[in-house]
């Protein structure tokens, strides 16, 4: 429920509530809008009385710079409620939703969002996408939204873990500097029997040590001045230096030094050697009159121990922090990249930084087919690192690990039973020690594997160098799915539903390129425009469904005349453009009149029975005077309008090709 004192309570202690916009969030909310094609895309974080946009994609002013809004807006509320996906066709149609401002306001129809549920169960809002008009949202969309949400969670959860870290690194900081003052109170004291205390006159002569002191420095009674003990007493510095007499703390202090915290090492020929932290001063009268001097030493030979097992404890915890790190800054960088290629390669290079490997390797990979599709390798002599053939794969670690779908590692110079004799051999003639392997799992589908090695005379993988790996392949493979999802976007949004060709979007990318070349001279380039004759006729004659089956048909017939690296696209409707580069102007129009020709002498065979079609096509070429696509398509498309004009059925020359063109005038005939 909203009002839920332990949901606020955990949504407070995470610190997100009137946080600055951040990339990470942005990026997720852009590609939710991108894939699934809404104009508004938010991740709401539902307060006490209002929620709150970490991000918000689409969303009309104020509320996109005040970046919250009261309750009576939201519809994430009813998310936090059920704890379940809230998905509306129409938000007009639900009495639950018959007073919310944000339909008579906002014009917001269509609405569906996604819990966001931490670990540990508490929901702290909605990640949701909007539309202004009714909308069916198909299971696939949901399942997508699905995804993007696990990923918020998964950086507010690492952004969390991060945080808790630092606070544990400062706080034992703190307890060093309580332990450091504590030290200092004790050494102070010099009447404590913990503390060794010795006293010289003004004369310099030793008169007093207590018995923590004579136990220090393996001494039976005192001796006259300090040239005489310092024979006698074994004082060196931490670093092993032995100690001149005039070095020692007594003398120094005798000598009018204010000695603080010296730390030195006791060593007596009998017993054991201390290290001991000595503070001492001069003796000085009222009248400024030195009486001697006064030391302290305190025994630190086990705070000593204590701060190396410390040391140890921080070097673990900051491998551990690293680790954390690591994937944090994995997770962010694999959501900012939408090219596949580049996503594999900074999966390799992350881990393999991560992971101090030597060698990486990440292989994708089609197990229904049975092929490999990526591999990509990271460090030196990768050519040695593992066999990339799918036999040898299997007959490896990594075949283990897709038999099992279970995450392995391998000790080095170990024979593993888990591999063939031939891989053994292999790893030792190419010195390779330790390997860690992990499979690639998306939504019980297995994408690939990624390996990890060190040589030979590198430490072994240990348990957490696997668990950290298994926790990167996870967001890799889900970074990785929807990367290829993203590419299959990007090739729907180019290509025509009804001929399969490139869409008027897709004609224009594809052809900036020709157009690119042709600016920079490499090549010529020439531009034809051309519609079916008539066509509307067909279609009120036959009707839109054979209208189509001969759209589809002479598409075909198109591409049958038309080399593979000329463009050819549906520009709209019933009209059609093809892009021809690297051909001489006159086999660009003998092309022109054999694609007509075909055309006039192919019926097209439909469920209406045979259908004689024409065409007519207009063609222009590039010229200097262009600087775009879209101007030359202007002049093939006036062009047309000449042939329509004629008579349909032919061919016309944009006036400015014509001029250029020796024995062509602007009335070509077929």
């Amino acid at each position: 429920m909203v009002q839920d004192m332990d949901r606020l309570a955990a949504l407070n202690r995470l610190g997100l509530l009137d946080t600055p916009t951040e990339a990470a969030f942005d990026r997720l909310t852009r590609l939710a809008a991108r894939i699934l094609k809404t104009p508004g895309a938010v991740i709401a974080l539902v307060d006490s009385e209002r929620q709150f946009f970490k991000s918000a994609f689409g969303i009309p002013e104020p509320w996109a710079t005040t970046r919250q809004m009261p309750l009576s807006y939201s519809f994430s509320q009813y998310v936090v409620n059920s704890g379940k996906p809230f998905i509306i066709r129409d938000t007009r149609n639900e009495a639950l939703l018959l007073t919310n401002l944000a339909i008579s306001e906002l014009n917001v129809i269509a609405y569906a969002g996604i819990p966001l549920v931490t670990s540990d169960g508490h929901v702290l809002g909605a990640f949701c996408v909007i539309d202004f008009v009714p909308r069916n949202w198909t299971l696939d969309e949901i399942e997508i939204l699905k995804d993007l949400a696990a990923a918020v969670i998964t950086e507010i959860e690492l952004r969390a873990k991060l945080l808790e870290n630092q606070r544990i690194l400062k706080a034992m900081n703190r307890s060093e500097d309580a332990l450091v003052f504590q030290q200092e109170f004790l050494t102070t004291v010099l009447d404590t029997l913990l503390e060794g205390v010795m006293v010289c006159d003004a004369r310099g002569s030793l008169t007093f040590f207590n018995r923590t002191a004579a136990i220090f420095h393996g001494l039976p009674e005192a001796t006259s001045t300090p040239e005489e003990w310092a024979l006698q007493r074994n004082l060196y510095l931490p670093d092993g230096q032995t100690l001149l007499h005039d070095e020692y703390p007594l003398n120094r202090a005798f000598q009018g030094e204010f000695l603080n915290q010296v730390e030195m090492v006791v060593a007596p020929e009998a017993g054991p050697g201390r290290t001991v932290l000595v503070n001492g001063k001069p003796i000085i009268d009222d009248w400024g009159n030195k009486r001697g001097a006064v030391i302290t030493l305190h025994d630190i030979t086990d705070r000593k121990k204590a701060e190396n097992e410390r040391e140890s404890l921080i070097s673990q915890l900051q491998a551990a922090l690293g680790r954390t790190e690591a994937l944090y800054q994995s997770a962010r960088s694999l959501n900012a990249i939408e090219n596949l290629a580049d996503l594999l390669q900074t999966v390799v290079d992350n881990t393999g930084a991560a992971l101090a490997a030597n060698q990486m390797t990440l292989v994708i990979m089609d197990c229904a087919s049975k092929q490999i599709e990526y591999v990509v390798i990271r460090g030196p002599d990768s050519q040695h690192m593992l066999a990339t053939t799918l036999a040898e794969l299997n007959a490896g670690l990594t075949g283990w690990v897709l038999r099992t779908l279970q995450p392995a590692i391998s000790p080095g110079g170990v024979p593993d039973p888990r591999e063939s004799p031939a891989i053994q051999q292999q790893r030792r003639g190419a010195a390779c020690g330790a390997v860690m392997v992990t499979p690639l799992i998306y939504r019980g589908t297995v994408l690939g594997t990624m390996t990890a090695a060190r040589t030979l005379t590198e430490p072994d993988f240990s348990l957490e160098d696997l668990e950290l790996m298994g926790a990167i392949t996870n967001q890799a493979a889900i970074a990785i799915a929807n990367a290829t999802l993203f590419q299959e976007v990007q090739l729907l949004a180019m290509t025509d539903g009804l001929t399969k060709l490139y869409n008027r979007r897709g004609f224009f990318e594809v052809g900036q390129h020709a157009v690119e070349r042709a600016q920079r001279q490499i090549g010529s380039l020439v531009a034809m425009m051309f519609d079916v004759d008539h066509f509307k006729v067909i279609n009120d004659t036959y009707g839109h469904a054979i209208g189509d089956q001969v759209l589809v048909q002479l598409a075909e017939c198109c591409q049958y005349q038309l080399r593979k690296m000329d463009v050819l696209g549906r520009y709209g409707g019933e009209e059609f453009a093809i892009l021809i580069s690297d051909t001489d102007f006159q086999l660009a129009l003998k092309v022109a009149e054999r694609l007509r020709a075909c055309v006039e002498a192919t019926p097209i065979q439909t469920q209406a029975g045979s259908i004689s079609i024409t065409i007519s096509i207009g063609v222009a070429s590039w010229g200097n005077d262009l600087t775009d696509l879209a101007g030359l398509l202007a002049r093939a498309d006036d062009a047309l309008y000449q042939a329509k004009a004629a008579g349909r059925n032919c061919i016309r020359l944009a006036e400015s090709t014509a001029a250029t063109v020796p024995g062509e005038s602007s009335r070509f005939l077929p």
